[in-house]
């Protein structure tokens, strides 16, 4: 982050990117001309949908967005959001410390914080670009900083009306090109929408794919259409070793890692390359094991704050030399003739697997395995080594086209950022 100053910007009166039909020079705004603060109160309750504003998502059902609700019970004081209303949350939030501003889109009526500032826009096009422009953190940066003043126990302090005097934007004064502008950008968003939305229902597909191949409701045939044999039940002692041989270290130099992880980072993937490389001093363990990792082992999370994110696993799919990890993780390496690489990415993801790691997790402020327990549980595997190459095969080709859709996503949002810079000044 840069230090507390404005970032220099090129200032001009035009875009560079504009629709044809208009050629006035774009005008010279304070949010004040095109903002005003409403202050109406969720006076006898009469509305009970809670906004939460996020910085990917923006307006949002605040169960949706964190899983409950947050709100007080009497929901009296709460401010109103009407549809098209612009929101300024005064919280810090990833590249944006002073806060955030977002207009709700959601087209329904809700209510927020006190905290939060609302602001009803001129017109619901405006209020738009309002929200475009300041997708930017370095818009949003240079904005509010200036208007930025420590509170008395060091806190941050922007005044709903400071808000609305801060600098000068340059805006389109034409209600018709502030509707052309809106209306192209919407249809964007709508696209990099839908493909979330294609996203999202691959990842369910998958999802119940997977519970119904691992409750073996549905069976793979061999290649000549015959039934391959029954699945057998093991103990994770039997499947493999759990390998404790690896050297502690308390002192790490971040130049001599081939990986890092830490139970955070198998808990975010299922498989492990050594593209993937973490060397961020703030997420070093304070201990790690040091060692080799072969093609096929497994690294299982055994610790977590809540016992159901506990139980992860990610599979190394090469041999990396000079590894460091989290010495709460748990290396597990199988036998290969008891299972296939591919098929273990899976083998332990799947709900039946997790609930039993559940059972057996200890604790009260933080969860762990017991390392007895866990190698006792129990896992269902195809005995066929064929038959887990097909499950793998036909999940692996799932997770392709997923990874496809995330790639369209991220394209599609760098596309949108590179106009961006050309419609706005």
């Amino acid at each position: 982050m840069p230090t507390k100053t404005p970032i220099k910007l090129e200032t001009k009166k035009v875009p560079k990117l504009r629709f044809p039909g208009f050629s006035d020079s774009w005008q010279k705004k304070k949010l004040k001309d095109i903002l005003v603060e409403h202050k109406a109160r969720n006076v006898g309750n009469k509305y009970v949908e809670v906004f939460s504003v996020a910085k990917e998502k923006g307006v949002i059902n605040q169960i949706e967005h964190l899983g409950r609700s947050f709100a007080a019970k009497n929901l009296t004081n709460y401010k109103v959001v009407f549809p098209d209303d612009v929101i300024y949350t005064k919280s810090p939030t990833a590249n944006f410390p002073y806060g955030i501003i977002k207009q709700n889109r959601t087209n329904r009526i809700g209510i927020v914080s006190t905290l939060y500032a609302v602001y009803r826009p001129q017109n619901k096009y405006i209020g738009y670009l309002i929200h475009e422009y300041f997708l930017s953190w370095v818009h949003t940066y240079n904005y509010l900083v200036p208007l930025v003043q420590k509170g008395a126990k060091n806190t941050i302090n922007i005044s709903n009306n400071d808000f609305l005097n801060g600098s000068i934007l340059c805006l389109p004064l034409s209600e018709k090109e502030q509707q052309k502008i809106a209306g192209f950008l919407i249809v964007v968003d709508e696209w990099i929408e839908n493909l979330r939305e294609q996203k999202e229902t691959l990842e369910q597909y998958k999802k119940g794919m997977m519970q119904n191949i691992f409750s073996q409701k549905i069976r793979f045939k061999d290649d000549n259409g015959k039934d391959f044999p029954k699945w057998e039940e093991k103990k994770i002692k039997e499947v493999g070793k759990i390998c404790n041989s690896s050297v502690d270290k308390k002192i790490i130099d971040g130049q001599e890692l081939v990986l890092l992880l830490n139970y955070m980072d198998v808990y975010k993937r299922n498989r492990i390359y050594s593209k993937d490389k973490f060397q961020e001093v703030s997420a070093t363990p304070l201990q790690v094991k040091s060692c080799d990792l072969i093609e096929g082992d497994i690294l299982f999370t055994p610790t977590s704050e809540t016992p159901d994110d506990i139980g992860h696993s990610a599979v190394v799919m090469e041999n990396l030399n000079k590894v460091l990890f989290s010495y709460h993780l748990i290396r597990l390496r199988p036998e290969s003739i008891v299972l296939n690489k591919d098929f273990s990415a899976y083998a332990f993801h799947n709900f039946s697997f997790y609930k039993k790691l559940w059972r057996i997790a200890q604790g009260a402020t933080r969860f762990v395995l017991p390392k007895d327990g866990f190698e006792k549980t129990t896992i269902n595997i195809p005995k066929s080594r064929e038959e887990q190459k097909k499950i793998a095969e036909f999940l692996t080709s799932i997770d392709k086209i997923i990874e496809s859709r995330q790639q369209q996503i991220t394209q599609a949002k760098q596309w949108k950022k590179g106009l961006m810079q050309q419609l706005f000044v």
